[in-house]
């Protein structure tokens, strides 16, 4: 991901942050919801590919796209690598903006990893 990504990621989340965004209840579910919404729409406005499927395969490769909304999501939520994807299993109407089954996420090693790109 290049430094104008990050950063355009950084801007959103942190305009966007709440301390309980990662609570059920209705309030901050839905602040998640549109955050989730609007990063989409972004990383898929910087994406080569935005058509592309959010995930090729299960465990596979993931669109650009994808990952970068995931990654801001990670942020947004101040959680590690394993912890978020721990949260979006149990998140289906974040999962079905992004794209994704909770068996499509990536492994936390490869969610990590893929930041360097």
């Amino acid at each position: 991901m290049t430094g104008v990504r990050r950063r355009t990621i950084q801007k959103v989340t942190i305009s966007g942050r709440s301390d309980n965004a990662v609570s059920t209840r209705s309030g901050s579910t839905d602040l998640t919801t549109r955050l989730t919404e609007e990063l989409v729409s972004l990383a898929k406005s910087y994406s080569d590919d935005a058509e592309e499927a959010a995930a090729t395969f299960r465990g596979g490769s993931f669109a650009e796209w994808a990952m970068i909304s995931l990654h801001g999501l990670r942020i947004f939520l101040e959680k590690s690598y394993v912890m978020t994807i721990d949260l979006l299993e149990t998140m289906s109407q974040i999962l079905e903006i992004i794209g994704l089954e909770p068996d499509d996420l990536p492994a936390p090693s490869t969610f990590g990893s893929s930041h360097h790109s």
